[in-house]
């Protein structure tokens, strides 16, 4: 049975479609494309693009031909303009540029990493490359004591503070320190606080990793430069106890018992001198030694070449701690450049 129509229902009446949106209408019906209309082909398409391509390129076409220069300097450097048919490969996006940091080479031979200051830097008290070049006393060659960086921060932070190296006077008056100057010694020196500078503090760390000393007996590092014929002569770094004049310098800590001479820099060498030739352990050399900015211990015939990141150790104090005069050294006049290096020394007792 079917079911009963509601008053104004549209059931069972045929549904009015609205047209399409998209179709135009002709008397309210959709028009229908005359019979004699025909699709284009392929071919025609493209050579419609084509064509207009060129109409749009005319003006770039025109100035080429009209301007032999241009022509010329295309066929020289076909690779400089983006011109697929003339460079024969597409242009390259140039490659990111790394940004140098400031302090460090990544090219030296030392452990670690550039770095811009403290923010990026890594305190490591690692080293590397440790030769015994005399046993008694004990003499060392650290060549990689300091890491990428810490030699150009150390210098950087010393040439504003640079001034005429003292001595210690050695005679029966007692007096301090003096920062008169002496033709003993003609390089320019300067101290820093201790444990100010974190860098700095790390290299202090890395000392008392190397010889055992407590940290609290590091004195403050001391920077030295020399200029070519600039020299240190020979001299000892522990205090002669026998000297009235040396009693405050030993109140402060008791007597220095190692040495660190840490270089900062590449001295520039005689032709024919190798930077890496060092004595063989135990075995002092019997030949002139060289000069020309390294370390010499006249004593028992060892000579240090300077490198950048080396440092020279040894002890200053005998076994049962006496002074030994067999350490005494000195710094050689460079002859081919300057020579920067850091001294470490530490103490029997607590330095203050």
């Amino acid at each position: 049975m079917d079911s009963p129509k509601r008053p104004g229902s549209t059931l069972g009446k045929p549904k009015s479609r609205s047209p399409s949106p998209h179709a135009p209408l002709t008397n309210g019906k959709p028009a229908h494309a005359p019979s004699h209309f025909h699709r284009p082909s392929l071919e025609t398409i493209l050579a419609l693009l084509v064509a207009a391509s060129l109409a749009l390129h005319v003006p770039t076409y025109y100035k080429l031909v009209s301007d032999p220069g241009s022509l010329l300097a295309i066929s020289r450097a076909p690779a400089a303009f983006g011109i697929p048919f003339l460079s024969g490969s597409r242009p390259t996006t140039p490659a990111k540029a790394t940004v140098a940091k400031r302090f460090g080479d990544p090219d030296d031979d030392l452990l670690g990493e550039p770095f811009d200051g403290p923010a990026d830097y890594v305190c490591d008290t690692s080293f590397s490359g440790v030769h015994i070049l005399n046993r008694d006393p004990l003499m060392m060659a650290i060549d990689g004591f300091l890491r990428k960086g810490e030699a150009e921060w150390i210098v950087d932070k010393a040439k504003p503070l640079m001034a005429r190296s003292s001595v210690v006077d050695v005679d029966d008056q007692p007096r301090e320190k003096r920062n008169d100057s002496s033709e003993y010694r003609t390089s320019t020196s300067a101290f820093f606080d201790r444990r100010v500078d974190p860098i700095l503090h790390c290299i202090e760390k890395r000392a008392v990793a190397f010889s055992g000393v407590p940290l609290e007996n590091t004195e403050g590092l001391q920077v030295v430069h020399y200029q070519p014929g600039q020299y240190y002569k020979p001299h000892w770094d522990y205090f002669p106890r026998e000297f009235a004049s040396m009693q405050e310098q030993l109140r402060r800590g008791g007597q220095r018992v190692t040495t660190f001479f840490v270089y900062l820099n590449d001295v520039a060498l005689p032709p024919g001198v190798a930077r890496d030739a060092l004595p063989k352990p135990m075995s002092p050399t019997k030949e002139p030694l060289i000069g020309a900015g390294s370390t010499q211990f006249p004593n028992v015939g060892i000579e240090v070449m300077p490198r950048k990141g080396r440092a020279a150790f040894w002890w200053d104090v005998t076994i049962d701690g006496k002074d030994d005069e067999r350490t005494l050294h000195a710094g050689t006049p460079p002859t081919h450049g300057e020579k920067w290096g850091l001294n470490i020394w530490q103490r029997e007792e607590s330095f203050f």
